[in-house]
């Protein structure tokens, strides 16, 4: 089967290499994927929750249990759209073995940020996050992106790049979990290795990393983490049992 190409906006995935650049989003199709309607933000509101290791945050609930039902029916669905199976890695690109779909979608991009906005200030939970100075998270990237890890899938170690978007920079990654282990999932943690930092240039493989912090997939769930030259090792742990499914943006910085 012929190798699926790039998707815009969708900063790629470097393999255990300390040099990670900025790309310039290229134009893309955008998507005619009629998304199912999302449930109401919780009116208990929601929660960053800042982790101990630097660069990882937490959002629970930012999806509930049928919002993540209906989507991964949307892409369980065996004509439109199509998953893309396993496929090689490219050059210095780290070894991924799960299906995964990405498109170009504004409005629902728009969407997942206005899941993160409080109902009671208007503010986005999102800005509690850093960037660079003079700058504050803004948007969410247009490319979305969906993965499934069968039993025996994983993601190698990796950094994820930043890109620009419509004058934007991508400063985290977003993943929400779409299934987790109250679905029967064993394994499949995003395991980070913060001391194996882009920025650092120590321990670019993360050999001798003494701090290793794994993250067990919650459905519904939000794991946010720095990306570009902020950028912690990371891997998709293997699949032991059930499947993982994940939707993926990028958190977009500009100017005050």
């Amino acid at each position: 089967m012929k190798r699926p190409t790039g998707s815009a906006g969708q900063p790629k995935a470097k393999k255990q290499k300390a040099n990670v650049s900025t790309a310039v989003q290229s134009p893309s199709p955008q998507t005619s994927i009629l998304w199912p309607a999302l449930s109401p933000v919780p009116s208990s509101g929601l929660e960053l929750q800042q982790l101990a290791a630097p660069g990882l945050a937490l959002v629970p609930n930012i999806l509930n249990a049928r919002d993540c039902a209906q989507i991964i029916s949307l892409f369980s669905n065996p004509t439109v759209p199509v998953l893309q199976p396993p496929c090689p890695p490219g050059k210095d690109e780290a070894a991924r073995t799960n299906w995964r779909w990405s498109g170009t979608d504004p409005a629902f991009a728009n969407l997942l940020w206005r899941r993160f906005t409080s109902d009671s200030d208007g503010e986005s939970i999102l800005r509690q996050l850093d960037g660079p100075v003079g700058t504050t998270a803004r948007a969410m990237n247009q490319n979305i992106r969906v993965y499934r890890y069968e039993k025996g899938q994983s993601f190698g170690k990796h950094y994820d790049d930043s890109v620009f978007v419509g004058g934007l920079r991508s400063e985290w990654t977003l993943l929400i979990y779409l299934t987790g282990v109250e679905d029967g999932v064993q394994g499949g943690e995003t395991i980070f290795y913060p001391e194996a930092r882009v920025l650092s240039k120590r321990d670019a493989a993360g050999k001798t990393a003494t701090t290793v912090v794994p993250i067990a997939p919650v459905r519904g769930t939000a794991l946010l983490h720095r990306h570009g030259r902020e950028c912690a090792l990371h891997e998709g742990a293997e699949v032991l049992k059930g499947i993982k499914w994940v939707l993926r943006s990028d958190v977009l910085f500009g100017k005050v």
